[in-house]
């Protein structure tokens, strides 16, 4: 094996010399060979094909240990770096998400709400607009003595603090009474039951009035003093009268035939 490395000891005299040159401008490298106290190459180490091998060792060990120590120091300040740069990223999401929430939400901003009742739908409604408030008529409702389209109510109150975009819900007077139909109950129902269902459906009852026949038994259903039957439309929240018996029966006399006296011939 010696013999096949020989002739080429000169070439590779040649190419190791143009190495370290090469090593030693790029890494300033010092290289040891020997021992540990740092004494120059030998010279004549180049001219045995085993000094040859023996310095190719060194100055592969040299080159990656000069590698390990350059490198570990930039690979440990690149991951701090990174870690730094994701902590300033979260720090300034947190805040950027903060702010953001604060405009959507209009964050320590109120606005009270006008008084619209007793005045009309629409008057009510652009008042509400001119406030950066959202009015929605909600519902409608019959009140005694308010004309039709009169706001008599509003969700919320007056003078309530809301943001800016809030829904106000409206309730308009509708104008017209409802009408009931008045259920099947004269002379067909008890008082307990008749009561129960009227009072129900919305009306008023004042005190009964009573005439002759079974006790608790409604025989009538008055409204403003007329006699009403079942399924008359009769306004909402009106006031009936129930008439009810007495609890006393007048029997009725029933007529005995009379005896024929015996015609005598």
């Amino acid at each position: 094996m010696l013999n096949d490395v020989l002739p080429h000891s000169r070439l590779g005299i040649i190419q190791v010399n143009l190495i370290l040159l090469s090593l030693n401008r790029t890494f300033n490298l010092r290289f040891k060979v020997g021992c540990a106290s740092g004494e120059k190459i030998n010279k004549s180490l180049f001219c045995s094909p085993l000094g040859f091998h023996y310095l190719c060792q060194q100055i592969q060990e040299n080159v990656m240990n000069e590698k390990k120590t350059t490198r570990k120091p930039m690979r440990r300040s690149v991951f701090w770096l990174n870690i730094l740069a994701m902590v300033i990223v979260a720090i300034v999401a947190v805040f950027l998400t903060f702010k953001w929430l604060d405009i959507y939400t209009q964050h320590g901003k109120a606005i009270l709400v006008p008084d619209v009742t007793q005045i009309d739908e629409q008057e009510a409604l652009h008042l509400l607009e001119t406030r950066d408030l959202n009015g929605i008529s909600a519902d409608r409702s019959f009140a005694k003595g308010v004309p039709e389209g009169i706001v008599i109510d509003q969700r919320p109150k007056a003078n309530a603090k809301v943001k800016r975009g809030h829904i106000v819900y409206l309730t308009v007077s509708s104008g017209n009474e409802p009408l009931v139909k008045l259920p099947d109950l004269a002379d067909n129902s008890s008082y307990r039951q008749a009561a129960s269902r009227l009072r129900a459906a919305g009306f008023i009852l004042t005190k009964n009035d009573s005439i002759r026949g079974q006790a608790d038994w409604v025989y009538k259903i008055l409204y403003n003093g007329t006699e009403t039957y079942a399924g008359q439309m009769i306004p909402e929240g009106s006031t009936l009268t129930l008439v009810v018996g007495d609890g006393y029966i007048v029997e009725e006399e029933v007529e005995t035939p009379t005896e024929v006296e015996d015609e005598w011939f």
